[in-house]
C-alpha cells in the first residue's frame, strides 16, 4: 500500500507570498523519463468517459440538468438557463466534437510554474513526494485544458446566454423564498467563485468546476508551514448528496487512483486499468481542516 502523507527531513523551504507573479515554463523543462510519466498518466485520464462528459459539457456552452444539480440545490423550478432550455442531454455533435479536441491535444502545450516543473523533476519515480507531485500536476493539467476550452466560447450555448441572466435584475423564481445563485458561470464549484482572484479570471472558476467534476471534489494540497511544500491530498467535494468538506481518499482510493494513472496497462488494451474517479468522501477517514487552499488554489495555475 502507498504511504499519501509525505514527511520530509530537509530544512524548510521560507514561505512566498500568496499572489506574487509566477515564472511558467513547459514540459521542455522534465527529463525524458519524468515527462513520458506525465503524459501517460494524463492520457489516462483524459481518455475516461467521465473526463470526456466533463469537458463535453464545457464545450456545449451549458452543463446538463442533472450534471448541475448534483452540485447545486434550488433550481428546478427558477428561470435558470439549464433548467429554461431543460438541458437534460448534450446538444448533438457535442461529444464528437470533443473527442477531436482531445485526440488533437498536444500536453507539450501546457506551462505550469516553474517551480513546480523543478520540484516534480527532483523526485525519484515510485516514492511518495513524485506521487503527490504527479498529482499536482495532473491536476493543474486539467484545470488548464477546462479553462482554456471556457476561454474558446465556441459552443452550441455561448456564455452571453448564461450572462444574460446572471444579470438580470428580473426574478430568478417566483417564489422569493428559494434562494438563487447568480454565480460568475454556469460551471462553478460553490466555494471557488473569486473569478477577480483567479489569474484567467471566469474560465478558472470553469477550470475548479472540472477538477471537482473528474476528481471528485477540487484537489487541495497540504503546503506545511512554508507554504510550497507537497505533503498530502485533499479533496473539497461539492455534491449535494455529500459532505461539502475537505476530506482525504481513503488509502484504498489513493492506491486505486495511482494505480490506475501509472500503473501497468495500456489505455489501449482490451482490460485498461478501472478508473477509481470521482473520489467520494467515506466514513472511512476524518474530515480536514486547515487547508483550504485559498492562496494556493491561484498559485497552482
Amino acid at each position: 500500500m502507498r504511504a499519501r502523507r509525505e514527511t520530509f527531513d530537509d530544512e524548510t523551504p521560507q514561505p512566498t507570498m500568496a499572489f506574487e507573479p509566477k515564472q511558467m515554463s513547459d514540459l521542455g523543462v522534465l527529463n525524458h523519463g519524468h515527462a513520458s510519466i506525465f503524459k501517460s498518466a494524463l492520457s489516462r485520464l483524459l481518455a475516461t468517459d467521465l473526463a470526456e462528459f466533463t469537458l463535453a459539457q464545457i464545450v456545449d456552452g451549458l452543463p446538463t440538468t442533472a450534471s448541475f444539480s448534483e452540485f447545486h440545490h434550488y433550481f428546478h423550478d427558477t428561470n435558470h438557463p439549464v433548467f429554461a432550455l431543460s438541458h437534460a442531454e448534450l446538444c448533438p455533435g457535442v461529444v464528437e466534437k470533443t473527442r477531436r479536441i482531445i485526440n488533437a491535444f498536444v500536453p507539450t502545450s501546457l506551462v505550469f510554474k516553474t517551480e513546480l516543473l523543478t520540484a516534480f523533476q527532483s523526485t525519484s519515480p515510485n516514492t511518495q513526494r513524485f506521487d503527490l507531485r504527479l498529482l499536482e500536476m495532473l491536476t493543474d493539467a486539467c484545470h488548464q485544458i477546462a479553462s482554456y476550452l471556457y476561454r474558446l466560447d465556441d459552443g452550441v450555448h455561448k456564455h452571453s446566454l448564461y450572462y444574460a441572466w446572471r444579470d438580470s435584475v428580473e426574478p430568478a423564481s417566483q417564489d422569493p423564498r428559494v434562494p438563487v445563485d447568480r454565480a460568475p458561470t454556469c460551471f462553478y464549484h460553490g466555494s471557488y467563485q473569486a473569478f477577480y482572484q483567479y489569474p484567467n479570471g471566469i474560465s478558472d472558476v470553469a477550470g475548479y468546476w472540472a477538477e471537482a467534476k473528474i476528481l471528485g471534489g477540487v484537489a487541495v494540497f497540504d503546503r506545511g508551514e512554508s507554504g510550497a511544500e507537497c505533503r498530502d491530498f485533499y479533496l473539497h467535494g461539492s455534491s449535494r448528496n455529500g459532505p461539502a468538506t475537505i476530506y482525504p481518499p481513503t488509502p484504498q482510493q489513493y492506491d486505486a487512483l495511482l494505480d490506475f494513472l501509472i500503473g501497468p496497462g495500456d489505455i489501449t488494451a482490451s482490460l485498461p486499468p478501472p478508473s477509481p474517479l470521482p473520489i467520494h468522501a467515506t466514513l472511512e477517514e476524518p474530515v480536514a481542516v486547515g487547508f483550504l487552499r485559498l492562496d494556493d488554489q491561484v498559485q497552482h495555475l
